[in-house]
């Protein structure tokens, strides 16, 4: 007889301590129990995260699984991992009767309910400045109290991974154990959820035993869980402020029915009845309404969205692999570049993707919006999204895997003038939905049809389109690789303040070479690829129309007319459309 496979454990492979994902080798303990109430004993052997890509390992007899929504981890043990240095300060700075108890409850409840996706917000916020200022103090720095919040937070986001923020992160975290009232609020308390009129974490709930009260219900998390349940009169009307640091959830409670809260020391999680069941969380508040915006893809019951305020942004970069989107960087005066999203890809994705640049320098403004899809056999293919903008100064911008001639589908998701840029997120796979919101939408304004695709010029594998014109250029910007040196992108600056980028621009991350008002360009390529790609290895400019080079494959021309730049992680291909 065939020996049975391990019982499954639900597990979350993110540190319930420091917040921290688990990596390759790290040494953590696995917590497992069922709702609030930790396995006890528990076991305290620790383990080492396995390498490569696997969802899954065998850990005493069970089998610790992070596969989402796995059909088996359903009605399983829940698990939570805690880094091993983690755990000895817990044990250090924690000496409850009840701490091991309150440590479960704490560490299960930063996923608001099981199988809620990883919060995507700054962590800033779990290190307190007093925390930060009392360290400090400690290990020698105490000039550090004399430095504005704001410098502090640049110093924070410069050095995210940095051990010092990794230890102020569990040490506030444990330090908050006890709770404001130690005594009260360890019983278990189950309710529906539609029976809770208000809460706040560290504070008893407002309960009523019928359903009474407002029939709108608010949820706030952060990165420790669920933070706060409000009860609105009415849905929210929008309002433009949005946080990098919390996230909320809006619902009617005919749709939360089913929803159980559970409060234990004054922390809440919610149990749902179904596997699929999720809410649809924004980065803001008061959100725009569904039925205001204009999506491409499918929108399911579960979803979180991100937001981008386009009347402040001074760029968008979409970071393409295969050319499927996995984020979008907005750049602001507090994000000028777009390492920071680039940093939180694995080494396996940050060496796939390509940097697609659409650049908003100041008088700029997008006036319509939209998405172009590749058709097969009459379907729309909507991971492989092809981003189609009018601007201002710039004009028509079009960026992306562009299809070919009569294989697409176009959806205008803003006719004018947009104010927000949406898209889910996800935990590991592409972006599948892109919307748009303007609060004084004008659906009847005449907005120019975007460019029909080229007719035969589109390379036959995946790559990358981006165009610009050659005239009344002002400045160009070269992107040099800083791994190999080669030419990646171009950046050009044009007369009346528009720029347009081509190429990989990788702002922040590569070198740049400037020239001022140059009258040609100059680029060497390797031998051609197949598929029509080559290597760009180097491109040059100047405002000397006399010039030679001392080695072969280098193409020379004037600033005339249209550039369009096929691109992909490792190649690319330059065709000049004359007046």
């Amino acid at each position: 007889m065939a020996a049975s496979s391990p019982v499954h454990a639900c597990f979350r492979a993110q540190c319930g301590i420091c917040g921290r994902a688990l990596v390759a080798d790290d040494r953590f303990i696995p917590l497992i129990g069922c709702e609030l109430s930790p396995e006890s004993p528990p076991c305290l052997e620790g383990a080492e995260f396995p390498q490569g890509n696997g969802v899954a390992f065998d850990y005493h007899g069970r089998t610790l699984c992070w596969r989402h929504k796995c059909q088996q981890c359903k009605h399983a043990s829940r698990a939570v991992g805690v880094h091993s240095d983690c755990f000895a300060l817990f044990q250090q700075e924690c000496v409850l009767e009840d701490a091991l108890d309150r440590l479960w409850v704490a560490v299960l409840s930063r996923s608001p309910w099981w199988f809620a996706l990883n919060a995507r917000v700054d962590r800033r916020a779990d290190c307190p400045l007093e925390l930060i200022h009392e360290k400090a103090d400690k290990f020698g720095l105490s000039a550090w109290r004399l430095l504005p919040p704001e410098l502090t937070h640049m110093i924070q986001d410069s050095s995210e991974s940095a051990l010092f923020w990794l230890y102020l992160s569990a040490l506030s975290f444990i330090r908050d154990l006890p709770g404001e009232d130690s005594s009260d609020g360890s019983s278990h308390i189950s309710v529906p959820l539609s029976n809770v009129l208000a809460w706040t974490r560290g504070s008893a709930p407002i309960i009523t035993l019928e359903e009474e009260g407002p029939p709108i219900v608010r949820l706030t998390s952060d990165c420790r869980g669920l933070k706060r349940v409000e009860r609105l009169d009415n849905m929210p009307t929008y309002q433009d402020w949005r946080s990098d640091t919390m996230e909320f959830a809006i619902q009617d409670l005919g749709l939360v029915k089913s929803v159980i809260a559970e409060f234990k020391y004054n922390i809440l999680r919610l149990e749902t009845s179904d596997i699929n069941h999720g809410f649809h969380i924004w980065d803001m508040p008061d959100p725009p309404l569904l039925e205001d915006c204009k999506f491409c893809g499918h929108i399911g019951h579960s979803m979180r969205f991100s937001t981008i305020d386009l009347h402040v942004v001074t760029g968008l970069t979409f970071f393409f692999s295969h050319n499927k989107v996995y984020a979008v960087h907005p750049h602001t005066p507090s994000y000028p570049d777009a390492t920071k999203t680039f940093d939180r890809f694995s080494p396996q994705r940050q060496a796939s993707v390509a940097w697609v640049y659409l650049p908003l320098p100041r008088g700029e403004e997008i006036i319509s919006f939209g998405i172009r899809l590749k058709t097969v056999d009459g379907r729309t293919v909507s991971q492989m999204p092809c981003f189609m903008f009018h601007t201002k100064l710039a004009g028509e911008v079009i960026l992306g895997p562009l299809p070919a001639r009569n294989r697409y589908q176009d959806v205008v998701l803003a006719p004018s003038y947009p104010k927000l840029l949406i898209h889910n997120i996800t935990e590991f796979g592409p972006i599948t939905v892109f919307g748009a919101f303007a609060p004084e939408r004008d659906d009847s304004m005449s907005v120019p049809d975007f460019s029909d695709s080229p007719p035969s010029n589109v390379p036959s594998r995946p790559a990358l389109f981006s165009s610009a014109s050659l005239q009344s250029v002002t400045c160009i910007e070269v992107f040099e690789s800083i791994q190999t040196g080669a030419s990646s992108g171009i950046l050009f600056h044009y007369e009346n303040g528009a720029q347009r980028a081509v190429g990989n621009c990788r702002t922040g991350l590569d070198s740049v070479q400037t020239y001022i008002k140059p009258s040609r360009l100059c680029w060497q390529s390797t031998s051609e690829r197949p598929h029509s790609m080559r290597v760009i290895y180097k491109f040059e400019s100047g405002d000397c129309s006399t010039h030679q080079h001392n080695d072969d494959n280098w193409v020379c021309m004037a600033l005339e007319g249209t550039m369009e730049f096929w691109f992909s992680q490792e190649d690319s291909s330059i065709l000049i459309h004359h007046p």
